[in-house]
């Protein structure tokens, strides 16, 4: 039987070790938080994630389970891997203070990767801590709708922003006025790019926007018909010459169409790619200056 002295010191010696155990764990663990801040900071971002994953998750405190899923995302989205970013950042629970850049962010990368669902379902399941938080989530929101080509919709969520909100006002200003260039915009029309060009080589690029390329198919596709008939007139149609010069002639203008109507399809496309990248500059620049 344990005598009654060594009973009384194991009762106290047992809890003071895991007390002791756990304050050490602990100290570890905000140590290797620090630490893994620090890489991030000072832009080793591969380090950052590296060293992030590399750290135990099980029994962490919330706050400590938020720091380095704030830190891995963070670290990720400085990698471009947004997919990735955006997996860890909405980890961070409302109770963290870094918990509206999380999921703020979180919702942009959707966005950028131009998972519009995703980055509005994280915009609606969000819980605002002030109402700054309120008028990013319609920001975001707007410019969503802005991308998607629904004017209506931004028109409506526009009622909902402060137009002199510090945080974003010069980038609210620049929405509308992508959303005035949309509302102006006139298609080049594929088929009448083609039809131009079958009726005059080289008009349809120029329709198209293309007045240098245009010029150019003009004067190949002329030229080449005239060294055509030239070579008909003299030496008949069976003649080597004409063949050779007319199956050139032949294939530019068949070029010549179809190049139009590809110019007009590509100058639809870099349009409206000109205003995405547009909207999604005026959706981060807000983001960073107010976040980071």
């Amino acid at each position: 039987m344990m005598a009654p002295s060594k009973t009384i010191k194991h009762l106290i010696f047992v809890p003071l070790l895991l007390l002791l155990t756990g304050t050490g764990h602990a100290q570890s663990l905000n140590r290797q938080i620090k630490f893994i801040n620090h890489l991030t900071n000072s832009g080793y971002y591969e380090e950052s994630l590296a060293e992030n994953l590399r750290t135990p998750r099980q029994g962490l405190s919330q706050p400590a389970s938020d720091s380095l899923n704030y830190l891995a995302g963070w670290a990720a989205y400085y990698l471009k891997e947004l997919a990735t970013s955006t997996s860890y950042l909405t980890k961070v629970s409302p109770s963290s203070e870094l918990y509206p850049k999380s999921h703020l962010f979180a919702a942009y990368n959707q966005i950028h990767l131009s998972h519009y669902q995703e980055g509005q379902s994280i915009l609606s399941d969000f819980k605002p801590q002030n109402t700054p938080d309120q008028h990013f989530v319609h920001y975001l929101s707007s410019g969503v709708q802005l991308l998607q080509r629904d004017l209506a919709g931004f028109d409506s969520t526009l009622l909902q922003l402060p137009k002199d909100y510090f945080g974003f006002s010069k980038e609210l200003a620049n929405l509308q006025s992508i959303q005035t260039d949309l509302l102006a915009r006139k298609d080049k029309s594929v088929w009448l790019s083609g039809l131009l060009s079958a009726i005059l080589p080289g008009s349809g690029k120029i329709y198209a926007g293309k007045t240098g390329q245009g010029i150019t198919t003009f004067l190949l596709t002329t030229g080449l018909a005239l060294v055509t008939f030239e070579n008909y007139h003299k030496n008949g149609i069976e003649s080597a010459s004409t063949l050779l010069f007319g199956s050139a002639f032949t294939v530019f203008y068949a070029g010549n169409i179809y190049g139009s109507m590809y110019s007009a399809k590509t100058a639809n496309d870099d349009f409206y790619h000109l205003q995405n990248q547009k909207i999604l500059f005026n959706l981060h620049i807000p983001l960073r200056n107010i976040f980071d």
